[in-house]
């Protein structure tokens, strides 16, 4: 567990934030590496008319969620021989005279060809590939190893499942540069998101979060809560996309937050994140439709 002093400053001597709140103590510390706390925050700004406004509203929250969503599903098509990963599945398709067509303007060997056909409309495993000439080493079942040039692959519904299956167990290694980069993205925003959560006493997020040179900082205006979905969800597919413990240790104690407003009737809403005693006489009913 990290230190308060170590919490209150980063590498260079600066705060971040007003980290005394909610740091630690009875109910956790941060639950992640400092390496990864000590790096610049990430958050979508609000346009306005002649600038942009250093803030974030919780509503923006759900981003992250849907970044993720994407590399769940694998719903990008394959734009070039770059998309794919060795060890990926795909599809070889059924034209036999295009396929072989392009094996010709690929340079590849007619001594193949009859593999080729053999493996027409299979689901077959990447082994190689080589970007000098655009072809793929593939492998199928009661069929020899075939060179293939990409433009003769597709991502099949069945190769798809495939594929997006070793994303749904956490084996993000498989996944390519582009997903990478959107569950990078994704995480640095969680990230935002849920200290918004952690910063405050009651740590439950206002409903919206400044920002200045030294991190996340209040917009006195906005300092109610009123039990909103949207962090949570992206919490939740960031842990179903990548098993990645930290999104556990987060939900966990965000649930803890939102256990502590329960009152004899419900959930309550707060007037003020720093003040547990704020409580209002409502409970939205997303809360039980999307929260819970």
């Amino acid at each position: 567990r990290l230190s308060k002093a170590v919490l209150q400053r980063s590498r260079r001597g600066r705060r971040l934030g007003d980290l005394r709140r909610g740091a630690g103590g009875a109910r956790g510390g941060w639950f992640e590496d400092w390496t990864d706390v000590r790096g610049n925050w990430l958050f979508l700004k609000e346009v306005g008319e002649t600038r942009t406004i250093p803030k974030i509203d919780h509503l923006v929250c759900f981003l992250p969620g849907a970044l993720a969503l994407d590399v769940m599903h694998g719903v990008r098509p394959l734009h070039g021989l770059a998309d794919l990963v060795i060890g990926n599945f795909v599809r070889i398709a059924d034209d036999a005279i295009s396929m072989l067509a392009a094996c010709r303007r690929a340079g590849l060997p007619i001594g193949k060809d009859h593999a080729r056909t053999m493996a027409l409309g299979m689901t077959v495993q990447v082994l190689r590939k080589d970007m000098r000439d655009g072809t793929v080493l593939v492998s199928a079942p009661d069929v020899s190893k075939v060179w293939l040039p990409f433009e003769a692959l597709e991502l099949s519904s069945e190769a798809r499942r495939n594929f997006t299956s070793r994303s749904r167990v956490g084996n993000v290694t498989s996944l390519g540069d582009e997903h990478l980069s959107e569950l990078l993205l994704a995480h640095k925003l969680v990230q935002t998101c849920v200290h918004m959560y952690f910063r405050t006493v009651t740590d439950l997020a206002p409903e919206i979060t400044r920002f200045n040179a030294w991190g996340l900082i209040d917009d006195l205006g906005s300092m109610h809560h009123i039990l909103r979905p949207e962090t949570i969800e992206s919490v939740f597919v960031l842990w179903r996309t990548t098993k990645a413990q930290i999104y556990r240790n987060w939900g966990q104690r965000l649930l803890s937050a939102f256990a502590r407003t329960k009152s004899s009737y419900g959930f309550t809403s707060l007037n003020n994140v720093n003040k547990p005693s704020s409580q209002r006489n409502e409970m939205p009913s997303f809360f039980v439709a999307e929260t819970i």
